[in-house]
């Protein structure tokens, strides 16, 4: 549960004091932009220089360790500078979803890996709030996504 954001710039000493204390098999940054204080969202130097403090807090803890970093799309192409796309294990892309909008005032959305490496979210999930009165759960549903499958001539 980091409070990335609320650390400011200190976000590195922030996040490298929790891996090594509670040292996760998996960190997730939701969103990037917002968690890290991303001032400009499209400059590759910066994604690099996060890119490179994102790596130095991971090394601090499990060696096994996983980061997810969850990036908003538009036309589902990743949002900002392409450095972010090299970053980690798995890059995950938040979309909304095309339709009408719900009766009570939330969006479903849809969120899908767009790199994976030898493990991950393979499949797209539709997300979907679920407004229980006093308070709001995700429910999540594998969407059917056609794959194209490279077909090669028998000789």
């Amino acid at each position: 549960h980091f409070q990335l954001s609320a650390a400011g710039e200190a976000w590195p000493g922030y996040m490298t004091s929790r891996i090594i204390e509670v040292r996760p098999a998996l960190v997730v940054i939701d969103t990037a932009t917002t968690a890290l204080g991303v001032a400009d969202e499209n400059d590759n130097a910066e994604a690099g220089r996060i890119v490179r403090a994102l790596r130095r807090c991971m090394s601090q803890g499990d060696p096994d360790g996983t980061l997810l970093a969850l990036k908003h799309a538009k036309d589902g192409t990743v949002r900002g500078a392409k450095g972010w796309e090299g970053m980690c294990d798995q890059l995950l892309v938040q979309a909304g979803m095309a339709g009408p909008h719900r009766a009570d005032g939330y969006h479903n959305s849809k969120i899908w890996a767009k790199k994976l490496r030898s493990f991950g979210l393979r499949e797209h999930l539709k997300i979907i709030p679920v407004n229980g009165g006093n308070s709001l759960s995700l429910k999540s549903e594998v969407m059917q996504v056609k794959r194209y499958q490279r077909r090669t001539k028998a000789t």
